[in-house]
C-alpha cells in the first residue's frame, strides 16, 4: 500500500467537506440525472484510512507490496490462543510480545523493517525469551540435602518419614504432635512430655540421678533421691532389705539382730566381765603375797601386818 499516483498530482490533500453523503448512481440521460462521480477527495479518502490502519498495527508502507493490509490484520491474530504472531514486515517497539516457535518473547529494544530486522532467538538484547515452566524446570534441579533447588512440601510426616529431599510444613508438626515417646511415656495432646515428676515407676531398673521421686516402686538404683519413699538398692548396688540391720536385742553375752526381710542371727560377745576372789585378785594384782601362804594366824610382810579371819 502506498499514497501515490502516477500523474495529475496535487501537493495538498483534497478537502474531504465537499463529499456528499449518499449512495451512489449510474444515472438517468432520459431524466438528466448524471452517474456518480467518486472524485478525488473520495480517492484520499479511502487511501487514508487504509494506510493509518496499517500505519498503526506496525506495518511500514510499501508500493511494492500489495498485502500490507492482510499482514497488519495478521499482527491482531492469536496463533493457537497464544499471542501476537512474530512478523518479519512489521515494527515492534520495546515492551512488545510475540509469539513464535511455541515460545513467547519480550521485545527488549525497538527493531524492524524501518530500523533493522531482529528475529526473536537472533539475538538476546533485542527480544528476551520469557520463559515457561517447562524452562524453569529444566533450569532449577530438584532440591537435596546438599543441592539448593525446588522442594516439595510434605503435610504428613510419618508417611514420607524415609524422604531426604521434602520439606515439613508447620502444619504438620503442630498437628501430628510428632514425638512418639520418651522413654515409653507417650506425650498428651499438646504433644508434650513431662520429665519432671514420676508418680510411678513399675520398670525403672536403674535411676542413678533422680532428684525426684514420690513413688518409685521398682527404682533398683538412686544415687540422689530427694523422696525416695521405696528403694531395694542402695547407690552401690547393695539389696536394702537383705544388707541392712533393722533392729538389735541383747540377752548376756548373745546379741540377736533383725534384718529389713526379716531374718535374723546371732553374735556372741568375749567374755571380759571374770570375778574373782579378794584373796586371789590381792595376790594375782601386788604379788605381794605368794601362792599356798597360811594366814592362819597373822603375819608380817616388809613390816606390814596382816590379819587374816
Amino acid at each position: 500500500m502506498f499514497n501515490g499516483y502516477k500523474k495529475d498530482i496535487a501537493a495538498a490533500a483534497p478537502k474531504i467537506e465537499e463529499l456528499q453523503e449518499g449512495y451512489p448512481t449510474e444515472g438517468s440521460p432520459s431524466l438528466g440525472i448524471p452517474a456518480t462521480q467518486p472524485g478525488a477527495a473520495w480517492f484520499h479518502m479511502i487511501t487514508t484510512e487504509l494506510l493509518n490502519a496499517i500505519k498503526e498495527l506496525g506495518v511500514l508502507p510499501d508500493k511494492n507490496s500489495l498485502n500490507q493490509l492482510a499482514t497488519a490484520i495478521l499482527t491482531l491474530k492469536f496463533p493457537s490462543g497464544t499471542a501476537f504472531k512474530y512478523l518479519r514486515d512489521k515494527n515492534y517497539s520495546k515492551n512488545d510480545i510475540v509469539f513464535t516457535n511455541n515460545h513467547l518473547y519480550l521485545c527488549m529494544s525497538n527493531n524492524g523493517p524501518a530500523t533493522a530486522v531482529v528475529a526473536p532467538e537472533t539475538n538476546d538484547s533485542v527480544w528476551q525469551k520469557i520463559p515457561l515452566k517447562q524452562d524453569v524446570l529444566a533450569l532449577v534441579p530438584d532440591a537435596t540435602t546438599s543441592v539448593k533447588g525446588i522442594v516439595q512440601l510434605c503435610d504428613n510426616i510419618e508417611q514420607n518419614a524415609s524422604n531426604t529431599s521434602m520439606a515439613v510444613t508447620p502444619h504438620a508438626v503442630a498437628q501430628q504432635n510428632f514425638i512418639k515417646s520418651i522413654n515409653g511415656t507417650k506425650p498428651d495432646t499438646s504433644g508434650n512430655v513431662s520429665i519432671t515428676r514420676v508418680d510411678s515407676a513399675a520398670s525403672a531398673d536403674t535411676a542413678k540421678s533422680a532428684t525426684k521421686a514420690t513413688n518409685a516402686d521398682k527404682a533398683t538404683h538412686a544415687s540422689t533421691a530427694d523422696s525416695a519413699t521405696k528403694a531395694t538398692q542402695d547407690s552401690a548396688g547393695q539389696q536394702i532389705n537383705s544388707t541392712y540391720i533393722k533392729s538389735l536385742s541383747v540377752n548376756g553375752r548373745t546379741i540377736t539382730y533383725t534384718k529389713g526381710d526379716g531374718s535374723t542371727g546371732t553374735i556372741t560377745t568375749q567374755d571380759t566381765n571374770t570375778t574373782y576372789s579378794k584373796l586371789s585378785q590381792f595376790t594375782n594384782d601386788s604379788g605381794y603375797i605368794s601362792d599356798g601362804h597360811n594366814f592362819s594366824s597373822g603375819v608380817t610382810v616388809n613390816g606390814y601386818k596382816i590379819t587374816v579371819g
